[in-house]
């Protein structure tokens, strides 16, 4: 089911709808404290979860590791925020197919 569609379902059973959006941390500090609280914010019932792209991909593969986690593991929709300026195609692509 599309994000979208769970919106639209939660709006038409009256339901209060809300995400999260996290920006990777800078550090692997960071990271890891990010990723000891996914579960309590998830406890809370997010629709789904935004992760930050930096611009030019500069935290590519931190935004790619805590969207795998929070989907696969944490099991809360997850999106990524793909920020394309200064991005080549092929790493894109790379991104969307990850």
């Amino acid at each position: 089911m599309k994000i979208v569609d769970k919106v639209n379902e939660c709006i038409a059973k009256g339901q209060t709808v809300f995400s999260f959006e996290f920006f990777p941390p800078r550090t692997e500090e960071g990271v890891e404290n990010l990723f000891d609280r996914l579960d309590r914010m998830a406890a809370y019932g997010p629709v789904f979860c935004d992760i930050t792209w930096g611009a030019g991909g500069s935290t590519a593969d931190v935004t790619l590791d805590i969207a795998k986690r929070m989907q696969n593991v944490v099991c809360v929709e997850t999106m990524m925020h793909l920020t394309c300026t200064n991005m080549p195609l092929e790493k894109l692509d790379s991104a969307l197919a990850e």
